[in-house]
């Protein structure tokens, strides 16, 4: 989603809005690794810490020291691991509540509701566009993206929530980026994105939509087999009806269209010389206009082997006539 400008936001939960310039605790080893936190962990496990732990917008920052801090990880494919200049570690929270936020998505999925989900590098991002077609209705699209904003629970998870213009002028978009949740809270964020009560819900619904893509697929196979038979057939009667004004060609032709029979189909061929040298183009494959591009006959279609087989033909002379 390509975005121009964000016009309004809001404050999510957190714990303490001024950032402490001096760490808290330098001298306490914290009961947590770094490969621990590479791994991905989740709010629960942090407050478990025996150090002080602060939850901002973006981050969740931990006090005192990290035994193994290695800052070029890159849990989730995103660099999530920071270590501050007063010796505290930032934990992102793309590397924190990975299952929440999967149970979010899911439920986003299937639900095929206005708030679409996916991940990036700063969390989960949900978000629901409001397109301006008419502008006269611009206002009232904004009005509406500014209620929706107003509308998400913001007091029950950490991260950031935002109005935005999209770009073009196609209207505008709220998004909530929800980096962290206490597992109280996922399934009331759940019900206000997608209407699901539990989890069950979730998962019949994700049950019945495969079920519906299985259908769906077995049917779309079942029409291409019927169809690619039928091509076949029209292809046989075509090459039957074909077949008897030809005569087999011995030798390249250096200019002409000449037929080559290969895979059960006929290619209708233009051959050429430029420079010395054998061109060939194919104008039908399948009795079906074609035009590839004009090509080498020495490394393209292996036309030796073609000619060898007698798979090469052309028109004959009485039939042209005729």
């Amino acid at each position: 989603m390509e975005i121009t400008e964000k016009f309004d936001a809001i404050d999510c939960r957190q714990d303490d809005k001024a950032r402490r310039v001096l760490n808290v605790a330098p001298d306490m080893a914290a009961n947590i690794t770094a490969e621990e936190l590479e791994a991905g962990v989740t709010l629960e496990r942090l407050a478990t810490l025996n150090v002080p732990t602060f939850r901002y917008s973006t981050q969740v920052t931990i006090h005192g020291r990290l035994p193994d801090f290695n800052p070029s990880a890159r849990p989730g494919g995103y660099r999530s691991l920071f270590l501050n200049q007063n010796g505290s570690a930032g934990v992102r929270y793309a590397a924190i509540d990975a299952g929440k936020k999967d149970l979010i998505a899911r439920a986003c999925q299937v639900a095929k509701g206005r708030w679409v989900a996916h991940q990036t590098s700063q969390g989960l991002e949900i978000s629901q566009t409001f397109i301006v077609s008419d502008e006269s209705k611009r206002a009232e699209a904004k009005a509406q993206t500014i209620a929706a904003l107003r509308s998400i629970p913001v007091g029950i998870f950490f991260g950031t929530a935002y109005g935005c213009v999209l770009a073009y002028g196609a209207g505008y978009a709220v998004v909530a980026v929800i980096g962290a949740i206490p597992e109280p809270e996922v399934m009331n964020l759940i019900r206000f994105f997608t209407g699901f009560e539990t989890m069950e819900q979730v998962t019949a619904m994700e049950q019945q939509r495969q079920k519906e893509r299985e259908a769906y697929y077995a049917d779309l196979h079942a029409k291409n087999e019927v169809f690619e038979k039928e091509q076949a057939a029209e292809r046989t009667a075509k090459m039957d009806a074909l077949r008897p004004q030809l005569v087999p060609v011995t030798d390249a032709p250096s200019e002409g269209e000449v037929y080559v029979e290969t895979g059960g189909m006929f290619l209708r061929v233009k051959m050429e010389t430029a420079r010395g040298r054998l061109y060939y183009t194919i104008l039908e494959r399948s009795f079906r206009e074609s035009y590839d591009s004009r090509k080498l006959a020495k490394t393209g279609f292996p036309w030796m082997k073609a000619l060898a087989a007698g798979r090469v033909f052309k028109v004959a002379d009485a039939a042209v006539a005729a």
